[in-house]
């Protein structure tokens, strides 16, 4: 444009001197060709002119061309995150609910067990009553009645009967059954007794257990009690309750009975295995 504005000044001039020239009737053949010459070159500048708005023209199409193109691209992706940013937002909304639902149904769920604790509580309480006003009324008889009824005799053989064919089952089944004929008889401790022994064959250390501390609290005077005290001891060591097996023993090996010595002698060596570990315990 510059050159443009440059080559218009200079045509000016020439025009008007050549103007002036006519008038005086002077013609200047050289003048002449040299104004032809600056409107060929003002021509040709011109089309390079055009020829090159033209291609900026095409160039600045393209550039807006690919700059909306990228645009939309760029909408379309801003749409789909928008899209994925609602269904995750959704989705926490329905997993916020779920999980309220499931702090309900907990809140509920504890509720109902904490109502069955109480109620096995008070059931349990109930129990140790009746079975206390029991051994009361035992302890309260001078001669503890020893008459063994028929009947008795035949769930006591029947009992035998199952351990002989090895069916512990309903040998345990059936020594139960004797005790609840009559739980102040004199088979009573004999029976949650043999239960005991056979849990504590099975290696069901915790249900032995339990048979064995009934026997012993229902029953502490029978003559039972040493051996019962003894199994007690033996099943603690299958738990790995060491501690309370030693109390045990040391009890028994107090004791003037069968079992005072196999029970000082394993006192002896859970001591002397104690003794050991704390050695071990020290030395590392």
């Amino acid at each position: 444009m510059a050159q443009i504005k440059k080559l218009v000044l200079l045509i000016i001039p020439i025009s008007i001197l050549f103007s002036f020239s006519s008038l005086f009737g002077q013609t200047n053949r050289s003048l002449q060709k040299k104004i032809t010459q600056l409107e060929q070159k003002l021509n040709k500048q011109e089309v390079q002119l055009s020829t090159a708005q033209n291609t900026l023209l095409t160039q600045m199409n393209l550039r807006l061309k690919n700059f909306y193109e990228g645009q939309n691209l760029f909408l379309e992706d801003l749409n789909a995150i928008k899209q994925k940013q609602q269904k995750i937002t959704d989705q926490y909304e329905r997993m916020q609910h779920t999980a309220l639902l499931q702090d309900v149904k907990i809140q509920m769920l504890e509720n109902k067990v904490a109502a069955l604790k109480e109620k096995i509580k008070k059931q349990y309480n109930v129990r140790q009553q009746k079975e206390e006003k029991q051994r009361t009324s035992i302890a309260k008889t001078k001669k503890p009645i020893l008459l063994v009824s028929k009947q008795e005799k035949a769930i006591l053989k029947k009992a035998y009967t199952y351990l002989k064919q090895n069916d512990t089952k309903h040998a345990a089944k059936t020594f139960d059954e004797l005790y609840h004929f009559n739980k102040v008889g004199a088979y009573a401790p004999l029976a949650l007794f043999s239960i005991g022994k056979i849990y504590f064959d099975q290696k069901q250390s915790a249900l032995a257990a339990s048979y064995f501390i009934k026997v012993l609290s229902l029953f502490p005077s029978k003559d039972i009690h040493n051996t019962t005290q003894w199994f007690l001891a033996r099943t603690y060591e299958q738990q790995k309750h060491y501690s309370q097996a030693k109390d045990l023993y040391q009890t028994l090996a107090s004791k003037s009975g069968a079992y005072a010595k196999k029970a000082q002698a394993r006192y002896n060596q859970l001591s002397n295995r104690e003794n050991k570990r704390k050695k071990k315990g020290k030395l590392k």
